[in-house]
C-alpha cells in the first residue's frame, strides 16, 4: 500500500537479464525485499475570521494545508484567541491544538500551532430610557433611567443632558424626549450608541389639601352645616373648590361641634392636575330653640276620683325625639260632666333631643267624665261527659274597686254534648243588681270555653270455653258501662291463656281493647282486661299398624302406634300387649292391641282409646334339613346311608 511504515515488504516482478553472457544463465524472474516509507511534513496555515465585539478574546479561524492531492483527512484546532477582547483592526490571532484526523492523516507530520490576524469591530449599543413618574409641579422637566444591551460584565456609564415632557399637565403614559445620551468608562470604546431616545412616564396629580371653616347656627333639628373652603394650591393655578354636604356629627345643641364636610370637589383650568381630599372636618356652634308645650284634656270614664289625663303637644322640629311629661293633672271634682276644667303642672321634657329646647312648665285645658262600660266575663267550668250540652260558668267583671253589686245569668250551654277541650260556651240573660249597679252599662251575653272531659269507660271481658287445640289463643265477649243510648262498638286485638294446657278456670288476658263508633270519642277506656275460661281435653284417636313376622310358634306380635295429636305436641304412645288369635301362618291375621297409654309433656291435654285392632301376616319359617354320613365296609356298590 501507499502508507507510511518501516521495513515494508517490496515485491519485484519481471526480472530479466541481458548482455554478452546472459545466455550462460538461467535466473529467477521475481524477488522480494523491504524498504521504509517516511511521513510527509504537512504545513497547516490559519486564516483569521473578523468578529463584532463580544467582550471576550476568543477568535475563529479557517485552516488549510499542503496535502498530497486526493488525500482524505480533516484539519482541526482546540483554541484561537486575540491577545485581548478590545476592538481593533488586524489583531494577532494565536491558534493552538492543531491536529489532523481521517483516512490519510497517518502519512503526515504537521505543525500544532499557527498565527494569523483578524478584526474586532465595535458592537452597536442600544441605549433605552425608562421614564420616572413625577407628581405635578407646574413644569415639563422629566427624569429617566437609562439601560442598554451591553455585554454582561462590561464597565461604562450611560448619561444624558436633557429629558422633558411635551407639557406640564397630569397624564399617564406621557412622551418623554431624551437628548445628549453618551457613554464613558473602561469598555466604552468597544461600542457605538444612539444619542437620543424617547420614553413614557406619568405626571401624577398633586395632593391638594382642602380645609373647611365652620359657620354657627340656631338648632333646627337637623345636622346640616355651612362651611367656607380654602386650599394649598400651587401659586397661580386657577380652579374653584366646592362641596356637596357639611354636617355636624349630630343635630344637638353644643359649642364647638365637629362639622364633617363631604363631596369636596375642584373644577377649573388646573383642577385636573390635583388629587384632593373629598372630606374635611371643622367646628361650629348650635344654639337652643324656644319650645311651647300645650295640653289637650283626655275624656275619661268615671273612676271615682278627680285625677285627669292630658295629652301634651309642642312645636318641636319635625322628627325630633323627646317626651313631654307632667307631674299632675286634675279636675275640680270627681263627678261626671262635660267640658270640665283641667289644670296641668310640672311640665318637663326628656329624651334624646330634650337638651335642644327651653319650655313652659304649666298649662290648662278641658275634658269630659263619662259613665263606665262594665264588661261581664264568664269563665267556663269543666265537666265530665254526661250525654247532654248543659254548662256552668262563673261570672266576673271590671268594676271600680269597692263598688257593690251582683252579676247573674239565666243559662249557659255547650254547642253539643261531645268531649273536647276549649269548647265554646254561650251565656245568656246576664244582669247586674245592687247599690252601684246604676253607675254602669253592661253586656247581657258572653261566651267562654270549657272542657268536656271523657268519661272513664270500664270494658269487661267474659271468657269463652274451648277444646284443647295446642295454642294459648282465647276468645272473649266484651261489655261496658256506657251512658245509656250511646252508640259505639268494643273490640280487642288479642286474648290468650297463660299457656295452652287443659285446665278449668284458666286466666285469660285480653289486650288491644278499643272502641269505635259515633260516641267513642267521649270516653277513655281500659285497653286490657282479665277473665277466666276452661280448656277441655281433646279426644285423641290412637291407631295401630301391624308388623309382619316369620312364624315363631306363638301368637305374640308387635305393632306401630300413631295418633291425631296437635302438630308439635310432645308425648309418646305405648301399649302392653299385641297378639294374633293363634300362632299359625296366614295373611291378614287379626291383631288385638291392649293397654294403650300416652305419656310426656303434652299427654295431659288428651283423652285416648286404650285398645285397637289391626292385621299382619305370619309367614312360614324356612326349615334347613342337614345330613350326617354313615361309614360302611366296601360292598362293591356306591349306595350309602346317612
Amino acid at each position: 500500500n501507499k502508507n507510511v511504515a518501516d521495513g515494508k515488504a517490496v515485491s519485484v516482478t519481471g526480472i530479466s537479464i541481458s548482455g554478452t553472457d546472459a545466455g550462460n544463465y538461467t535466473f529467477n524472474t521475481t524477488a522480494s525485499t523491504t524498504a521504509n516509507v517516511t511521513p510527509k511534513a504537512l504545513t497547516v496555515t490559519a486564516a483569521g475570521i473578523n468578529k463584532i465585539y463580544d467582550a471576550n478574546a476568543t477568535a475563529a479561524v479557517t485552516l488549510s494545508d499542503n496535502r498530497v492531492s486526493g488525500d482524505v483527512f480533516t484539519d482541526s484546532y482546540t483554541g484561537a484567541a486575540f491577545n485581548n477582547k478590545n476592538v481593533a483592526d488586524s489583531k494577532a490571532v494565536d491558534v493552538t491544538g492543531i491536529s489532523i484526523s481521517g483516512t490519510d492523516a497517518g502519512n503526515y507530520t504537521f505543525n500544532t500551532t499557527a498565527s494569523t490576524t483578524a478584526n474586532v469591530t465595535p458592537k452597536a449599543l442600544t441605549v433605552t430610557a425608562s421614564g420616572v413618574n413625577k407628581i405635578y409641579d407646574g413644569n415639563s422637566t422629566a427624569t429617566v433611567t437609562l439601560t442598554d444591551n451591553r455585554v454582561v460584565g462590561d464597565v461604562f456609564t450611560g448619561s444624558y443632558s436633557g429629558a422633558s415632557f411635551n407639557n406640564k399637565n397630569v397624564a399617564d403614559g406621557k412622551v418623554v424626549d431624551v437628548t445628549g445620551i453618551s457613554i464613558s468608562g473602561t469598555d466604552a470604546g468597544n461600542y457605538t450608541f444612539n444619542t437620543t431616545a424617547s420614553a413614557t412616564a406619568n405626571v401624577t396629580p398633586r395632593a391638594l389639601t382642602v380645609a373647611a371653616t365652620g359657620v354657627n347656627k340656631v338648632y333646627d333639628g337637623n345636622n346640616s352645616a355651612a362651611v367656607t373652603l380654602s386650599d394649598n394650591r400651587v401659586s397661580g393655578d386657577v380652579f374653584t373648590n366646592t362641596y356637596t354636604t357639611a354636617a355636624f356629627n349630630n343635630k344637638n345643641v353644643a359649642d364647638s361641634k365637629t362639622v364633617s364636610v363631604t363631596g369636596i370637589a375642584i373644577s377649573g383650568m388646573d383642577a385636573a392636575n390635583y388629587t384632593f381630599n373629598t372630606t374635611a372636618s371643622t367646628t361650629a356652634n348650635v344654639t337652643p330653640k324656644a319650645l311651647t308645650v300645650t295640653a289637650a284634656g283626655v275624656n275619661k270614664i268615671y273612676d271615682g276620683n278627680a285625677t285627669a289625663t292630658v295629652t301634651l303637644s309642642d312645636d318641636r322640629v319635625s322628627g325630633d325625639v323627646f317626651t313631654d311629661s307632667y307631674a299632675g293633672a286634675t279636675f275640680n271634682d270627681k263627678n261626671v260632666a262635660d267640658g270640665k276644667a283641667v289644670g296641668v303642672t310640672g311640665i318637663s321634657i326628656s329624651g334624646t333631643d330634650a337638651g335642644n329646647y327651653a319650655f313652659n312648665t304649666t298649662a290648662t285645658t278641658t275634658a269630659n267624665v263619662t259613665p263606665k262600660a262594665l264588661t261581664v266575663t264568664a269563665a267556663g267550668v269543666n265537666k265530665i261527659y254526661d250525654g247532654d250540652a248543659t254548662a256552668a260558668v262563673m261570672l266576673s267583671d271590671n268594676r271600680v274597686s269597692g263598688d257593690v253589686f251582683t252579676d247573674s245569668y239565666t243559662s249557659a250551654a255547650f254547642n253539643n254534648k261531645n268531649v273536647a277541650d276549649g269548647k265554646f260556651v254561650g251565656v245568656t240573660g246576664i244582669s247586674i243588681s245592687g247599690t252601684d249597679a246604676g253607675n254602669y252599662t253592661f253586656n247581657t251575653t258572653a261566651s267562654t270555653t270549657a272542657n268536656v272531659t271523657p268519661k272513664a269507660l270500664t270494658v269487661t271481658a267474659a271468657g269463652v270455653n274451648k277444646i284443647y287445640d295446642g295454642d294459648a289463643i282465647a276468645t272473649v265477649t266484651l261489655s261496658d258501662n256506657r251512658v245509656s243510648g250511646d252508640v259505639f262498638t268494643g273490640s280487642y286485638t288479642g286474648a290468650s291463656f297463660n299457656n295452652k294446657n287443659v285446665a278449668d278456670g284458666k286466666a285469660v288476658g285480653v289486650t288491644g281493647i278499643s272502641i269505635s263508633g259515633t260516641d267513642a270519642g267521649n270516653y277513655t277506656f281500659n285497653t286490657t282486661a282479665v277473665t277466666t275460661a276452661n280448656v277441655t281435653p281433646k279426644a285423641l284417636t290412637i291407631t295401630a299398624a301391624g308388623v309382619n313376622k316369620i312364624y315363631d310358634g306363638d301368637a305374640t306380635t308387635t305393632v306401630t302406634l300413631s295418633d291425631n295429636r296437635v302438630s308439635g305436641d310432645v308425648f309418646t304412645d305405648s301399649y302392653t300387649s299385641a297378639a294374633f288369635n293363634n300362632k299359625n301362618v296366614a295373611d291378614g291375621k287379626a291383631v288385638n292391641v291392649t293397654g294403650i297409654s300416652i305419656s310426656g309433656t303434652d299427654a295431659g291435654n288428651y283423652t285416648f282409646n286404650t285398645t285397637a285392632s289391626t292385621t299382619a301376616n305370619v309367614t312360614p319359617k324356612t326349615l334347613i334339613v342337614t345330613a350326617t354320613g354313615v361309614n360302611k365296609i366296601y360292598d362293591g356298590n356306591e349306595t350309602v346311608t346317612v
